[in-house]
Formats: structure tokens, sequence, C-alpha cells
């Protein structure tokens, strides 16, 4: 059962590296934290680390928190919202317990909570890409709210990237150049 789950939690990520880049290529959404980020691997002001596009290092592609964190990403529109990902690192002693996202149309109305618990096994290595906790709501929103849990027995969070995957784009992307905006935020070094 552990393997199926391990297989199936890899495509999950092949797929969204594969097929969430482009789609993010026309998307914008803006994100608040609940809590400030440390400067061990801060976040900038205001925040645009976790909608940049790498998530492939935990030592420079994360933003480090201390403590459960709820992070709010504005869309800026009502959209339908096919998959979010939370890109975590897990190792110790940042481990991950779950995340619940749920959905709003103004930001003040949640709906449809869903948690993913973290079944992943410890990463080797910081150099190694995060881990994609995913849901797949189906649903017509512009808030989604992402509230992620650290293990009892972790110290800090480290994220790498918080993604929404959108209805009806992918027909619509033209093909991605460093030149495109990811998620919002500029990035030159769009190389994968």
């Amino acid at each position: 059962m552990k393997k199926y789950i391990l297989r199936l939690q890899l495509l999950t990520m092949a797929i969204a590296i594969c097929i969430a880049m482009p789609v993010f290529a026309q998307e914008v959404f803006t994100y608040t934290s609940s809590v400030t980020a440390n400067s061990l691997h801060p976040d900038t002001n205001p925040g645009t680390k976790l909608c940049d596009g790498k998530w492939t290092n935990a030592g420079t592609e994360s933003v480090q928190y201390d403590e459960d964190v709820t992070i709010i990403a504005d869309l800026g529109q009502e959209k339908k919202i096919n998959n979010v990902s939370v890109m975590v690192f897990h190792m110790s002693p940042f481990r991950i317990d779950e995340v619940q996202v749920s959905f709003s149309k103004d930001g003040n109305i949640w709906e449809k909570q869903e948690t993913i618990k973290n079944r992943y096994e410890l990463q080797k290595n910081i150099r190694q890409p995060a881990l994609p906790l995913s849901v797949f709501p189906d649903i017509k929103a512009r808030y989604v709210r992402c509230l992620i849990k650290k293990d009892r027995s972790s110290s800090r969070l480290l994220i790498g990237e918080i993604m929404a995957i959108i209805a009806g784009l992918l027909n619509k992307i033209p093909p991605v150049s460093p030149q495109m905006q990811l998620n919002g935020c500029s990035n030159p070094n769009l190389k994968r």
C-alpha cells in the first residue's frame, strides 16, 4: 500500500511539473500569510517567493515559517480551479503533517475544505525538489486558503510553492518563455 501511495504522489508531482508550468504562465495571483517568515528563508515584501516557479532547492527556493501558517491566495477574480498543490520540503527538522485547503468566492465564507495528510518519507537532502500535497476540487472560487501544519516533532516549515491550476487555460497558453509571467512573479531564469 505504501508503494502505491508513493507512486501516486510521484505521478502527481510529475503532472504538476510537466503540466502546471505552461498553465501558470498566464495565471496571476497574490497571497498573504498569517505568520511572518523567518529571516533564514525569508519571503519578499509583498510575498512573491511562493509563486515564482522555483521549488527545487530547500536552501534557496523556500519560505520558512516557525509555526503552522495560513496562506491565502487571491486569484483576482472567480475562476474554476481544478487542482491546488502546495509544494513542501519534508525532512528533519521541517516535517509537514498536513495541509487543509478551502475555497471562497468573497474571502469571508469558506467552503469545500479538503485535508491532505502527508504520507511521504523524509527527503534525503535539501537539493531535492519539493513534494506536492495536492487536492482536485473542481470548484469556482477567487480565494484559496491553505493551512499548512507542521509535524509535532518539527521546529519549522519550509514551503517551496503554491499552485492553483485553472480550468480552460491549457488550450489558450502560448509557449513558455523566460520573459513570461509565472503566477504573477517575474521569472527570468525559467529553465527546467
